[in-house]
C-alpha cells in the first residue's frame, strides 16, 4: 500500500540545488524540501524541513523583512497527517530573524496531491519505502551458518520485499503496524551493539544511518529489524541474523 498519491513531474525541478528540492511555484512564493532531511524520531513520526522563499519581502511585527522561512515539518504516515512545529523567519542573507516553537500545533489531514503531499513525494526516494528485492545476503563476522539456515536464505533470493508507512513485508510474512525509528552510528559501535563484527565495504565513510523498524503488530520473528543505507538504490535489511542485501525495483 503506497501512501503518497502519484504526481506529475513539474518542470521547476530543473532548477533544484543540492539537497533542496522545488516541489511548488506560485506568483508569490515558492516552496522547496531538504531532501536529506527526513528522519523517524523514537514515536515513529516521520520529520523533515522546508523551506518557503518569497518573490517580496515580509513585513514582520517588529518591522524586520522576512524573504525565507524555514519550517519543520511532522507527517504521522499512518493517520495520514500533518503538522509545522517550528518556523524560523530569515532575512535576504539569511540571517535568523524569529524563531517560533509550536508545542502544541494541531494535527492536519494530509491531502492526496497538495503541497504536504508533494514534499513527501520528493523526499521519498531517500526513505526506504517502496519495493524491494532480495540480490543476496551477507553473515555478520562469527554469524551461525547452519545448512539450514543457508538452504532457508537461499530461497529468500529474488523475493520482495515491501516497505511502507502502513505495512512492512518480507516475501509472505507481513507486519500489520511497523513502526520506524532514525538512527547513526560508526561502524565501530554498530559492531558493538550487534555483538559481531560487520563489513560495509559500500559506505564511503565511517558513518552509518539506519532506520530501525520495530513491528508492532503481525507476524515477524523476531519483531524488530534493521535497514542499513547503501549507495546506489541499495540497502541491508537484518533479518533473523543475517544481512539481505536489498535493491529497489
Amino acid at each position: 500500500m503506497v501512501f503518497l498519491g502519484l504526481l506529475a513531474a513539474s518542470g521547476a525541478l530543473a532548477q533544484d540545488t543540492g539537497d533542496w528540492k522545488r516541489v511548488y511555484t506560485g506568483d508569490e512564493y515558492r516552496i522547496e524540501v531538504n531532501v536529506t532531511s527526513f528522519e523517524f524520531d523514537a514515536y515513529g513520526t516521520l520529520q523533515g524541513e522546508i523551506r518557503t522563499v518569497l518573490n517580496k519581502e515580509e513585513v514582520l511585527k517588529d518591522g524586520a523583512k522576512s524573504k525565507t522561512r524555514l519550517e519543520k515539518i511532522e507527517y504521522r504516515l499512518r493517520q495520514r497527517a500533518y503538522r509545522s512545529v517550528q518556523v524560523v523567519q530569515l532575512d535576504g542573507a539569511g540571517k535568523q530573524l524569529q524563531r517560533q516553537d509550536l508545542d502544541n500545533a494541531v494535527w492536519k489531514p494530509l491531502k492526496r496531491g497538495g503541497v504536504m503531499d508533494r514534499v513527501l513525494l520528493a523526499a521519498r526516494p531517500g526513505l526506504p519505502f517502496g519495493k524491494w528485492k532480495v540480490a543476496s545476503y551477507r553473515f555478520p563476522e562469527g554469524g551461525e551458518q547452519t545448512t539450514e539456515k543457508s538452504h532457508e536464505l537461499q530461497r529468500l533470493i529474488g523475493a520482495s520485499v515491501w516497505l511502507e508507512g502502513e505495512r512492512a513485508q518480507v516475501d509472505q510474512t507481513v507486519c500489520q503496524i511497523p513502526l520506524y525509528k532514525s538512527d547513526h552510528f560508526s561502524v565501530g559501535e554498530l559492531a558493538r551493539k550487534l555483538g559481531s563484527d560487520i563489513k560495509l565495504p559500500e559506505l564511503q565513510s565511517d558513518q552509518v544511518d539506519l532506520i530501525y523498524v520495530k513491528c508492532e503488530g503481525g507476524g515477524w520473528r523476531p519483531a524488530q529489524s534493521m535497514l542499513v543505507k547503501l549507495p546506489e538504490g541499495r540497502m541491508l535489511m537484518l533479518w533473523k541474523g543475517v544481512f539481505l542485501t536489498l535493491k529497489r525495483t
